[in-house]
């Protein structure tokens, strides 16, 4: 130190400078900045990316499961598209294909007012003619026709098992001969053919049905058969 001051005092500045030690660089927290930070490990970077308006999607009034999966910001489910529906049957159940419908339509963002007109393209044989002629009887009152609530409904009425058999029930009770045996014979048939009516009470259905004339000669014909019989 004394020998500084000694070539200060001598005027000699340029070597008294060269013989100090510079200062140190500032340290700014951009130097600090690790690689991690860079690449978002902690949350932050990767965050500041997104958008500051991104709002997650509404799931207010949305059933589960589709709540649930639209919380999310980013969803794509790919959903098979639903089976027909062409026949009445046990195995064939209206409820299930209602819920699968209502998954696909949901899940695929289809806007509600053309459910019904989506969902009856997946109608077949004779559900689809029965759909013909409800478009046919409410041609003049597309609000109820194309209600997806109503559209339930009525499959649900039409189609379940448990009350098909009853309209079928209901329309045994009332047929009539009005034209041949044949004829006659085969409406029963189908009908019948729709329930778990025992053989014994179908035959009693079918004899009930048979226009007086018809039932007289059959009266008549078991009444010699029995007395042949007892012969």
């Amino acid at each position: 130190m004394e020998a500084f001051y000694a070539l200060k005092q001598s005027g000699n500045t340029d070597l008294a400078s060269a013989s100090l030690p510079s200062a140190p660089l500032p340290i700014t927290s951009a130097r600090l900045q690790t690689s991690a930070d860079h690449l978002g490990v902690d949350g932050k970077a990767a965050s500041d990316s997104l958008p500051a308006n991104m709002q997650t999607p509404s799931t207010v009034g949305t059933p589960f499961p589709f709540a649930a999966a639209l919380a999310g910001k980013h969803v794509k489910v790919d959903l098979p598209k639903p089976s027909k529906f062409s026949r009445i049957a046990v195995d064939s159940d209206i409820r299930a294909w209602l819920l699968r419908m209502h998954e696909y339509l949901t899940i695929s963002g289809i806007e509600q007012n053309v459910w019904v007109v989506f969902a009856s393209n997946y109608l077949d044989k004779a559900p689809l003619q029965l759909w013909e002629a409800r478009k046919t009887q409410l041609a003049e009152q597309p609000e109820v026709l194309y209600s997806w609530d109503n559209f339930r409904e009525w499959c649900l009425s039409s189609f379940s098992v448990h009350n098909h058999e009853r309209h079928a029930l209901s329309q045994l009770e009332k047929l009539r001969q009005t034209g041949t045996v044949a004829e006659y014979k085969a409406a029963h048939d189908v009908l019948a053919a729709q329930t778990t009516l025992p053989m014994q009470l179908r035959i009693f259905w079918w004899e009930r049905g048979l226009n007086c004339h018809v039932a007289n000669r059959l009266s008549q014909s078991s009444k010699r058969s029995g007395s042949l019989d007892d012969r």
